[in-house]
């Protein structure tokens, strides 16, 4: 995942100040983001004096990493994925995990 600087330049909320409460908190990139506790950052960010910038910047990071992948809408379109394109589903029925049509496992598309 990119550093936190890369993204500066076309989102400005990811400026200098936000970079440095990040590095504070030893997050370089959107990876070191994502793995740390969303709660604990914002806390921290609301004892600063830029506190709205900050949580703005937190938004941003979000809003970027939210549009480049796609959410999965629901379950069956998880394990629909998962069938196409994983070798293996442990899902605790064999016939479902055979990919095998003939057992009542079978993806029906949602109206």
């Amino acid at each position: 995942m990119p550093p936190l600087k890369s993204l500066e330049q076309e989102f400005p909320m990811i400026d200098s100040n936000f970079r440095r409460f990040c590095a504070s908190h030893g997050i370089f990139s959107v990876e070191d983001f994502l793995v740390n506790d969303l709660y604990v950052l914002t806390a921290s960010a609301e004892r600063e004096p830029i506190s709205e910038a900050l949580k703005q910047g937190m938004a941003q990071v979000l809003s970027v990493v939210d549009r480049q992948h796609q959410p999965w809408l629901n379950g069956m379109d998880l394990l629909g994925d998962a069938w196409r394109n994983k070798r293996v589903l442990p899902t605790g029925c064999q016939g479902c995990a055979a990919g095998d049509s003939a057992t009542s496992c079978k993806i029906v598309p949602l109206l």
